[in-house]
């Protein structure tokens, strides 16, 4: 009987952490105060710049209208999402320091860039 209930603890165990773990990576909204919205159509991204206010984390929430994916990359920060086309996708960023920061689409560089400004 002590061996049932110690496969059964370590069972509920196992149970709970894959749990916990898929929650916090699929489920789980991300943890930033400001949530920036973009949206790509024609191979552009609907603004030129945005400001954002440096020290704080944020979401950028992407929405593709285009029938073609796009990588939207901060080669600066090392920093890229993949948008498949007509969704939505959602970027979790860390703090940024004061400055400016070029966001391209990686597929399109020529016609989908803007900059974030960290002030």
């Amino acid at each position: 009987m002590n061996k049932i209930v110690k496969i059964t603890v370590v069972a509920v165990s196992v149970l709970a952490l894959g749990f916990a773990v898929f929650y916090s990576v699929f489920l789980e909204k991300p943890k930033g105060d400001v949530e920036v919205r973009l949206t790509l159509q024609d191979h552009k991204f609907d603004r030129d710049e945005i400001k954002i206010p440096a020290g704080k984390p944020f979401v950028i929430v992407f929405t593709n209208n285009d029938a073609m994916p796009e990588e939207a990359e901060f080669m600066s920060l090392r920093v890229e999402k993949m948008v498949a086309p007509h969704s939505e996708a959602r970027l979790q960023m860390r703090a940024l320091r004061p400055g400016r920061y070029e966001l391209i689409g990686e597929y399109h560089p020529d016609t989908a860039k803007m900059i974030f400004i960290a002030e």
